[in-house]
C-alpha cells in the first residue's frame, strides 16, 4: 500500500474530466473509459492529466517492489489503463473474484474511499469468508500494488466508487507481443497459483503459450497436489470430460478432485457435484446430496445453484416447478 500517489488535485482533475466525458462505446456505457489499450494511449485527456504522476511516482514506485522473475523491475510499463465507476443506480457494484492474468502487476488507485460501503477485497481462498476488505482506512490517490497471483474482487454498495487500476507488464516487448513470460518463470518455480494461471494459458494457447492440453493437465496437477483448489477443479472437469492424448476420462478421478474443491469451499466446485448428484452422474441419483451441495454453493454466490433451488432442479422436478424458492431468494439477496 502506498499512501498519496495521486494528489487530491490530480484525483479531482481525473474525475471530473471522467463524468465530463460522457458516454458513447460500449466500454464508456458501463460507465468506464479506457486509458491506454495495449501499450497505446486511448484517451489523450486523461492520459495527459495522469501522466505526470505516472512518471514521476507511480512507475518508479512499482519499479522498486517488482521483482517477480529475478530479472527486476526496470522494464515494467503500462500495458492498459482504464478508469471506472460503480454507480449504485445502475447496480453495477460488484466483481467477481478474479486474477489479472495477463498483468505482471496491478496498481488500483480508489478515487473516492468513504463514499461507500466496501469497495476492493482480496481473496487468498477459495471460500469467501477469506475475503479481506483492504479500502477502509485508505484516501483518494492512495494505491494497492498487487501481484498477478492474488484474487481479487470488488463488492461496493451505498455509494458511488470510481477507481483508476493500471495493468503493467514487464517490458513493452511483452505487451507488443501479448507474453506473460513471468507466469511460467513462476510456475517452475513451484507457485500454485502461477502453475494454475500458466496451465490455463496452455489450455487456451493465450498468453504467448502455445495450445497444450496435455502440459496444462500437468501443471494443474502440480498445483492441485498443493492443495489449490481452482487447479483441482480445472483438472477435475478435465477428467470428467477426457482429452484424447492428454488426460483419459475417469469419473472417479473427477469427482475426487473436484469433490476436494468444494470441500476447500469453491461454489463452482459444489454447484458441479449438485448437478451431478441430481442427475444420477456418479450412479443412483442422491437429492439429499445434491441439496447439501447447491445449498452451500448457493451461500457462496453461485448464481448457477441459486436458480437450481428456485426450480427445484436438485430434485429432477423441472419445468418451472418453484421449491424452496424463499430460501433460494434469500441466498441470492446474500450473494
Amino acid at each position: 500500500l502506498a499512501e498519496g500517489l495521486l494528489s487530491r488535485c490530480e484525483v479531482s482533475a481525473l474525475r471530473s474530466a471522467f463524468d465530463a466525458l460522457g458516454s458513447g462505446s460500449a466500454a464508456e456505457a458501463a460507465h468506464a473509459r479506457v486509458v491506454v489499450e495495449d501499450g497505446r494511449v486511448v484517451c489523450e485527456e486523461l492520459h495527459r492529466l495522469l501522466q505526470p504522476a505516472l512518471e514521476s511516482r507511480i512507475l518508479p514506485y512499482v519499479r522498486q517492489r517488482v521483482d517477480y522473475g529475478g530479472g527486476g523491475g526496470e522494464g515494467v510499463v503500462v500495458a492498459d489503463a482504464l478508469l471506472r465507476a460503480y454507480r449504485e443506480e445502475d447496480r453495477r457494484q460488484a466483481l467477481a473474484p478474479h486474477f489479472d492474468v495477463t498483468s505482471f502487476a496491478t496498481v488500483i488507485l480508489p478515487l473516492n474511499p468513504g463514499e461507500y460501503e466496501g469497495g476492493l477485497f482480496l481473496q487468498p481462498g477459495a471460500d469467501r469468508s477469506s475475503r479481506l476488505l483492504v479500502e477502509p482506512g485508505m484516501q483518494a490517490g492512495d494505491a494497492l500494488l498487487h501481484r498477478f497471483d492474488v484474487m481479487h474482487g470488488v463488492d461496493a454498495s451505498g455509494g458511488d466508487r470510481y477507481s483508476l487500476v493500471l495493468w503493467l507488464s514487464d517490458s513493452a516487448e511483452s505487451v507488443r507481443a501479448r507474453a506473460t513470460p513471468w507466469l511460467r518463470a513462476a510456475a517452475d518455480g513451484g507457485n500454485a497459483y502461477a502453475q494454475f494461471l500458466h496451465g490455463a494459458a496452455l489450455r487456451s494457447g493465450s498468453g504467448g503459450a502455445a495450445r497444450d492440453v496435455g502440459a496444462a493437465a500437468e501443471y494443474w496437477r502440480r498445483a492441485a497436489a498443493q492443495g489449490h483448489a481452482l487447479s483441482q477443479l480445472e483438472l477435475g472437469l478435465l477428467y470428467w470430460r477426457g482429452e484424447e492424448g492428454a488426460v483419459p476420462r475417469s469419473v472417479v478421478e473427477s469427482r475426487r478432485l473436484v469433490t476436494a474443491a468444494a470441500e476447500a469451499g469453491l461454489p463452482a466446485a459444489m454447484a458441479h457435484l449438485g448437478w451431478c448428484e441430481a442427475n444420477g452422474k456418479f450412479g443412483e441419483r442422491d437429492e439429499a446430496a445434491a441439496l447439501g451441495w447447491y445449498e452451500r454453493a448457493a451461500r457462496q454466490g453461485s448464481t448457477s445453484a441459486v436458480e437450481a433451488l428456485m426450480y427445484g432442479e436438485w430434485s429432477g422436478v423441472r419445468d418451472g416447478v418453484q421449491f424452496n424458492t424463499r430460501l433460494a431468494r434469500e441466498m441470492g439477496t446474500e450473494a
